[in-house]
């Protein structure tokens, strides 16, 4: 189901977001009418239009309205809204959620073969965003859950559609934000709520890690069960199991 720009509809304005990217977007999990962490996705659409210069204003009442809207009309418990906001449109659309018990028992990861250089475009959630899609078609092909990114000096970076955490001697450790990557909604929650270092990461220090997950806005903290030919048993680690039950904990104030 689509609202494009109040009205139930089909067609939308061509503009430099269609035919650029110049726009950016936010997903966001909604469970029973209410929208997960909703303060935060509308904090980083605003500083992505301000970063686009945008003038576009997207406020919490027009979304919970249009999430009242959604859910009525669904008739679903547990659904994915996508915001997405360009010059000369604002777009509403839904889907289903998609992600199964079986993922997170075997989620894995597989490197890119693209090495990203610095922009200043991944720090933001742009339309832009054909290279992760290629990348994030590759890897499900593969029967993976994301693709790992790196740069040009082999240092991990992130995933196609998420953020990377891995767990070395009891210490939970991701890469800096500052090499060019996005700031995600439930990367900010784990830093917010557990001890968490924030360094360089090169692909030589996953010999290193004892544990490994991923987050999103959708999949919230999922244990990885490998990384290229390296196995791991992520789950098994209490500082994983602790973060994991934790963001559960937090969810269940949605049902």
């Amino acid at each position: 189901m689509i609202i494009i720009n109040n009205e139930v509809k089909k067609t939308l304005e061509l503009d430099s977001g269609f035919m650029t990217g110049k726009g950016v977007f936010e997903t966001i999990l909604v469970i029973k009418g209410k929208a997960v962490f909703l303060e935060d996705h509308l904090d980083r659409l605003k500083n992505g239009l301000l970063f686009l210069n945008i003038k576009k204003q997207i406020t919490k009442e027009e979304v919970l309205k249009k999430i009242a809207y959604f859910y009525y009309e669904l008739n679903k418990n547990k659904f994915v809204l996508k915001i997405s906001v360009s010059e000369l449109n604002i777009i509403y659309s839904t889907r289903d959620y998609g992600y199964t018990r079986e993922d997170y028992l075997m989620a894995s990861l597989d490197i890119s073969l693209v090495r990203r250089g610095r922009s200043i475009i991944h720090q933001y959630k742009t339309s832009n965003y054909l290279e992760n899609a290629i990348e994030l078609v590759k890897g499900r092909e593969k029967g993976n859950i994301d693709m790992l990114f790196l740069n040009l000096n082999e240092e991990i970076l992130e995933g196609c559609i998420s953020n990377i955490f891995f767990l070395v001697k009891g210490e939970i450790i991701t890469p800096l934000l500052e090499l060019g990557i996005l700031g995600g909604i439930t990367r900010k929650w784990v830093i917010n709520n557990f001890p968490v270092t924030e360094k360089v990461v090169t692909r030589e220090f996953l010999k290193e890690a004892e544990g490994v997950f991923i987050t999103n806005s959708l999949i919230g903290i999922m244990p990885i069960y490998r990384i290229e030919d390296k196995i791991f048993d992520s789950f098994k680690y209490e500082e994983i199991k602790k973060i994991y039950q934790s963001y559960i904990n937090v969810l269940k104030a949605y049902n």
